[in-house]
């Protein structure tokens, strides 16, 4: 007996000790977590200064989500977000913001822009996303991410791909693949009654050209209705707008802590994707260097810069993915959005096709390259839906080096803003081309005002950018597009299918300005007098 209460005291004891234990660990808990809230609360007092202290205007941030909380709470993109913060500060040239924690500049002066974009982009020539190419070797190789002297190297390098007598090359390939777009929608089995979902009619499209001229295969993008070809399917696992993948919640992190990209390396690419398409290139290669085959595309054009520079396959690869995020997914979107518009607009379809009936009577009843070029109605309806739907809303720059800036034109008031390196300004894009100030009726979809672009200024509307990082690759997007659009206006006549809800709406998390449910378009096919 006197054993046993020994053990119950003993035992009694222990869990009395724990009970402490528990208690001074669960107010050791409570008094750190009252710390971290009253750190959050001073950081972000201090934060809030940031702007402040600059004497730059701004709405006030909320703790963590700062302006942009519909943004990550997924009610809208980042660009309607923006916009509504853009239309309250009229008149200020610019505005400080919070993208979540980090503070940004938001320009409204289309000259602070023009400088930022040319006159001075030595102090902002970089954009700010920032990917490690020895962790994503292909993306990382990316112009649009690359910075500095790697940058400048780089699209040195590979200006020489994308110039016309290059596009005029891979020209006739196009025109093969643009015909069998044609046939595609003809033989399609919804095509005249439910309609084509568009977007991803157009993406078998450009996926097609950009197999065929960036990774020498055929991307069998038109041999089935309802699936996909497994090259469709690889584009997809790296572009697919509402998939929920880890770079893509990492991307979402690094913009509510941009510090984190300094701790946290994460790929666009997938190391499994990676492996695939550098198989696919080095296949090819390795068959064109055995039987001796040349080829006029871009693949053979980095094949060449290969022999010169040492360049291994993955190396050839980063450089045909360039092609490939540039040539398939934007110009897709673009596309999309043209036969969106006219679909909506039809007295604009029969003034392209009276124009490209023209050209095919004076050119023995082909399109050739240069007539695609000068067909000006197709041109201004293509320019005038970059203003009316852009696929993008915003450029975010870097400052690399102390700048001030102090507007000049009297529409804006005086206020002067010091930058440092690290600051981060946001580019309007789509903001000021899409502002009545600038174009008159800016919602509605009148080419007519594009039939002059001399007449614009180039610092309120610049589509494929401006100044030294201008997309390499907008005479391939042109192209393509054009291309694509005249085929299937002369066609058939294009009208849209109810399903498509107007006004359309975007998915918020898409990189690109996506058409949440789906563009579809009915296309009732023209019959050809002989």
């Amino acid at each position: 007996m006197i054993i046993r209460r020994s053990k119950f005291v003993l035992v009694s004891t222990q869990f009395i000790c724990t009970t402490q234990e528990l208690l001074l660990l669960s107010n050791m808990f409570g008094l750190l977590l009252i710390v971290f809230v009253v750190l959050i609360i001073l950081w972000h007092k201090i934060r809030t200064h940031h702007w402040i202290k600059r004497q730059v205007p701004g709405p006030q941030p909320w703790p963590i989500v700062g302006n942009i909380a519909e943004h990550l709470f997924g009610r809208k993109t980042i660009g309607q977000v923006i916009k509504e913060i853009y239309r309250k500060y009229e008149g200020y040239p610019f505005v400080g913001i919070f993208r979540a924690t980090h503070p940004c500049l938001l320009v409204r002066d289309p000259e602070f822009v023009h400088k930022i974009m040319v006159t001075d982009q030595k102090a902002f020539y970089n954009n700010e996303f920032n990917i490690d190419k020895k962790i994503d070797p292909l993306f990382g190789q990316n112009l649009f991410v690359l910075r500095d002297q790697d940058w400048k190297d780089t699209r040195q390098m590979l200006t020489a791909g994308f110039t016309s007598l290059k596009m005029k090359f891979m020209y006739e390939n196009l025109t093969e693949n643009a015909r069998r777009l044609v046939e595609f929608i003809q033989n399609h089995p919804t095509a005249e009654d439910d309609g084509i979902e568009t977007r991803e009619l157009t993406k078998r499209f450009t996926l097609e050209n950009v197999a065929s001229a960036a990774f020498g295969i055929d991307g069998k993008c038109f041999e089935s209705f309802t699936e996909l070809s497994e090259f469709m399917k690889l584009a997809n696992s790296v572009l697919e707008p509402e998939a929920l993948s880890l770079s893509r919640i990492l991307i979402q992190l690094n913009a509510i802590f941009p510090v984190a990209s300094y701790f946290i390396s994460f790929r666009i690419i997938p190391k499994e994707i990676e492996q695939k398409l550098v198989q696919i290139v080095s296949d090819v290669v390795k068959y064109r260097k055995e039987n001796h085959v040349q080829s006029n595309d871009y693949l053979q054009f980095i094949s060449q810069l290969a022999k010169e520079k040492g360049f291994d396959d993955t190396e050839i690869t980063a450089h045909s993915v360039t092609f490939f995020f540039d040539g398939y997914e934007s110009s897709s979107n673009v596309f999309t959005y043209l036969l969106l518009n006219l679909a909506l607009h039809p007295q604009y379809q029969e003034k392209i096709r009276e124009e490209i009936r023209k050209v095919e009577e004076e050119n023995n009843g082909e399109i050739t390259y240069d007539t695609l070029n000068e067909m000006k109605w197709l041109d201004a309806c293509f320019y005038e839906t970059l203003r009316i739907s852009p696929f993008l809303d915003i450029l975010v720059k870097k400052c690399t080096q102390s700048y001030k800036y102090t507007p000049e034109n009297p529409d804006f008031k005086k206020l002067s803003v010091k930058l440092y390196p690290g600051d981060t300004v946001i580019i309007p894009y789509s903001l000021l081309m899409n502002d009545e100030k600038y174009f008159e009726n800016p919602d509605k979809f009148m080419p007519e005002r594009m039939m002059n672009r001399d007449n614009i200024n180039k610092a309120i509307f610049f589509p494929f950018g401006s100044g030294a990082r201008v997309c390499i690759g907008q005479r391939f997007g042109l192209m393509q597009i054009k291309l694509g659009a005249a085929q299937v206006i002369k066609n058939f006549q294009i009208s849209p299918d109810p399903k498509t809800k107007l006004p359309i709406r975007l998915i918020p998390f898409s990189f690109l300005n996506e058409v949440k449910g789906g563009v579809f378009l009915k296309y009732k096919r023209i019959e050809r007098k002989n």
